[in-house]
């Protein structure tokens, strides 16, 4: 366990908290993670579900044993968490302080097309869609259904994905590519052209994961790679990632768009990041099964050797702040760092930036940046190198970002170099 941990301690020095069965987890293979509108944490796993309050994980044994895997967060006055497992579908009511099981729907007692449910989402009129290996059912208000296999391309449901613009379901499958469905005014289920290797070159058409962005762009991870597409048009605006573009790995498991417009993929040897302009990884010898966004900005990675929370520096002060102070600072990568290291400046509008390194004594090292920058995502790369060239010492720096001259609108991070 010592090797993982500090695979990461490495890189994000400080940043991390690990989670495993030591610390109350039913198992290290953990499937799904999902956070409530309490800040709860809720963890599937392949030997039942946990509850994290902050403090402590707890086993939740009324769920049972089963594997699960997929969660989803139901808001509203009365929150719900959706559980899809091996042995259909457990719903719980959640508040703060306590949790409920309301319901457990089984193709026994009710018109599931399977017991074995692999994706749930729950789109913006509430109803619930259920992924399972024999095609999808879905719960509207009280009514059960299923949605047409004319309407699907594989039968076996990996993924979903909800525009919320158009109202379309994106449906990765085993096999079949990406399927579209949507419900249309009377609760009929219409379909559009398939997205398969033959219709849009998708790198596979076995689809693990589905993002789709505020603009309705989609985002698909395969098993042979990531694929981008923008619009409706199947055969238009394509584009492909994959280890030879940057990514860690090729097998894609999870994608997450956090609030900094960064995308994080999960792969089954590490993380992957995109910042727009290049890819970052952290590779490791397990898969990252699902991430989560916390309430503050942060990340939870549900791993096949326990959970990691993330997290970020800055992220509580951007989202409080984010209308009077128009800069984010992402957290260097790597961090320690040997030779050089990479900030990346989000900037909501146009500012002038200095940036220096100041070692503990506050002592000036480098100017690293001095200009006028566009709003937007910008990197800029210390070399570990002082103002004269000569490579500075191993040890802890602080990097000092100041806009348009105002002392207020100044951002600090920590860095570790070593040699």
């Amino acid at each position: 366990m010592f090797s993982w941990i500090w695979g990461w301690t490495a890189l994000f020095a400080g940043d991390l908290t690990f989670y495993t069965t030591l610390d109350g987890l039913p198992s290290d293979t953990v499937t799904s993670i999902a956070i409530d509108p309490f800040g709860c944490k809720w963890a599937g796993t392949i030997r039942g579900l946990s509850r994290f309050d902050g403090t402590h994980w707890e086993h939740l044994s009324t769920v049972g044993n089963f594997p699960i895997f997929d969660l989803a967060i139901e808001t509203g006055f009365f929150p719900r968490l959706w559980i899809g497992t091996d042995a259909g579908i457990f719903v719980l009511s959640i508040s703060r302080q306590a949790w409920q099981l309301e319901a457990l729907y089984t193709k026994e007692t009710h018109p599931l097309v399977s017991n074995r449910i692999f994706a749930v989402t729950i789109d913006s009129g509430h109803t619930k869609w259920f992924g399972t290996d024999k095609g999808i059912s879905f719960l509207s208000a009280t009514r059960w259904d299923s949605v047409p296999q004319k309407h699907l391309s594989s039968s076996w449901i990996l993924s979903f994905g909800y525009d919320q613009n158009t109202g379309w379901n994106y449906i990765g499958t085993k096999g079949g590519g990406v399927s579209r469905v949507r419900m249309d005014s009377l609760d009929g289920i219409t379909s559009a052209s398939p997205y398969d290797y033959t219709w849009a070159s998708l790198p596979s058409d076995t689809v693990y994961a589905i993002q789709i962005d505020r603009d309705g762009n989609q985002w698909f991870g395969t098993d042979q790679g990531l694929a981008y597409h923008q619009g409706t048009n199947t055969k238009l605006n394509w584009f492909f990632f994959n280890r030879d573009s940057g990514m860690s790995n090729d097998f894609v498991q999870t994608i997450l768009r956090d609030k900094q417009d960064l995308l994080w993929v999960g792969t089954k040897k590490g993380v992957s990041f995109y910042n727009g302009f290049r890819w970052q990884n952290w590779d490791f010898e397990y898969g990252v099964n699902a991430i989560a966004m916390d309430l503050d900005g942060s990340l939870w990675f549900a791993t096949d050797r326990g959970i990691i929370h993330y997290q970020k520096e800055n992220a509580i002060h951007w989202e409080q702040n984010r209308e009077g102070f128009p800069c984010f600072l992402y957290p260097a990568f790597p961090n320690p760092f040997n030779p050089q290291t990479e900030i990346w400046i989000v900037l909501s509008r146009t500012a002038k930036i200095r940036g220096e390194v100041f070692d503990l004594s506050g002592r000036k090292i480098r100017t690293l940046v001095e200009a006028e920058f566009s709003p937007g995502t910008h990197p800029v790369i210390w070399d570990g190198k002082d103002d004269t060239g000569l490579e500075s010492p191993s040890g802890l720096y602080v990097a000092v970002f100041i806009l348009d001259g105002q002392i207020h609108q100044k951002y600090t991070q920590k860095w570790v170099r070593f040699k």
